[in-house]
């Protein structure tokens, strides 16, 4: 199965998290889950406006807007065959060192998976 992963759509086994990364460190990202029906993400722009606000108010700079997400999902279902079933969207703080402090984080690390 494919994912999004930084950008780019490639195996899930390619699918690497660092350790530094924050998401994986301290929690510190947000996800969302949707039904995929019919080749369309069921209440689309409730759950990706939800995720937007979310990422807002954790002040992390989404990489892609709606309509680039709303590409990328699309793109991911073609490239997979799957149109019903469950879709994720995680999204991480990132991070190239340690520390607890957001200002270590780099670029967001958005994930689109099925």
């Amino acid at each position: 199965m494919r994912v999004f992963f930084n950008g780019e759509f490639i195996h899930e086994r390619e699918a690497m998290v660092p350790v530094t990364d924050r998401g994986w460190l301290y929690g510190d990202g947000l996800f969302d889950t949707m039904r995929l029906f019919e080749g369309k993400p069921f209440l689309w722009h409730r759950h990706i406006d939800r995720l937007m606000r979310g990422a807002a108010l954790m002040l992390i700079r989404l990489p892609h807007g709606k309509a680039d997400l709303a590409t990328s999902v699309g793109h991911l279902m073609e490239l997979n065959d799957f149109y019903d079933g469950v879709l994720r969207i995680q999204v991480s703080r990132a991070g190239k060192q340690r520390g607890y402090a957001p200002s270590n984080a780099s670029e967001p690390a958005p994930i689109a998976q099925q």
